[in-house]
């Protein structure tokens, strides 16, 4: 320590001092000792950790920024919507991957048409209904293998001739189109048969009206209304129908 330069003050006060500043040296003297006696590490050493951490540092934030590139990937890849199978209809123009084919949309390769069932009739039983739906949803998907083997159960009368449902069935359709007039047909007013309890799509046509419905819907053609509207036996042209506990029982055309 520094001494006062006052010598009567270092004479009266300074040995107290004296005494501190020969334990402080002791004290940093033993420090230097226990310091010595300490390995450092070699540089080398320190430097690769140095370099480790910097390293797992950089690694975090590459990780961090490649998983929200990926979700962002993910979130951008469901928005693109998943695009009908390859062995479902194919797009039309102005529909998207995701869209439900609007109403009055040809389904390729079998030419059905989209429409809602009409179950509108008094004493339609649920079995009936859920026939014309299932009918639809098949004709919809072109579904050969499921529409014949209903047929093939039901025992389904297919127009005279007795046809065999693989023939009334193929794709692409023959010239009578059936899945496109059968899908037609389920889109127009039914009737129930009092008797038999048989609803019948289409109702039979009573006015000019009626005829002029099943024109539009693709049922007849203008040609083939005029030829049987005035006919004594009335409607005649494709008509289908389903019995009160859901048996497909005809879908038919002509006499």
């Amino acid at each position: 320590m520094t001494r006062s330069p006052d010598p009567a003050w270092d004479d009266a006060h300074g040995e107290p001092f004296h005494a501190d500043d020969a334990r402080i040296r002791a004290g940093l003297m033993t420090l230097r000792d226990d310091v010595d006696r300490v390995p450092l590490p070699d540089p080398a050493f320190i430097r690769s950790r140095y370099a480790e951490r910097t390293r797992r540092r950089a690694l975090g934030w590459v990780v961090a920024a490649a998983a929200v590139i990926i979700a962002a990937a993910g979130i951008a890849f469901s928005q693109l919507g998943n695009p009908w199978a390859a062995d479902s209809p194919e797009l039309l123009p102005g529909e998207t991957a995701t869209s439900t084919p609007s109403l009055g949309t040809t389904i390729p390769p079998c030419n059905a048409v989209v429409g809602e069932v009409n179950t509108d009739v008094a004493g339609i039983t649920a079995e009936q209904a859920a026939t014309a739906r299932q009918l639809m949803d098949l004709a919809l998907a072109c579904d050969q293998d499921a529409l014949v083997g209903r047929a093939v159960t039901d025992e389904t009368t297919l127009s005279f001739g007795d046809p065999q449902p693989e023939e009334v069935f193929v794709i692409p359709p023959t010239d009578d189109d059936r899945y496109r007039v059968l899908t037609r047909l389920l889109t127009v007013s039914p009737e129930l048969d009092p008797e038999l309890g048989i609803v019948r799509w289409p109702a039979e046509p009573e006015s000019d009206a009626d005829w002029q419905a099943l024109v539009a819907a693709g049922i007849l053609s203008r040609s083939d209304m005029e030829l049987i509207q005035d006919s004594p036996e009335g409607y005649l042209g494709w008509r289908l129908g389903i019995s009160p506990d859901g048996t497909w029982s005809f879908f038919v055309g002509g006499d």
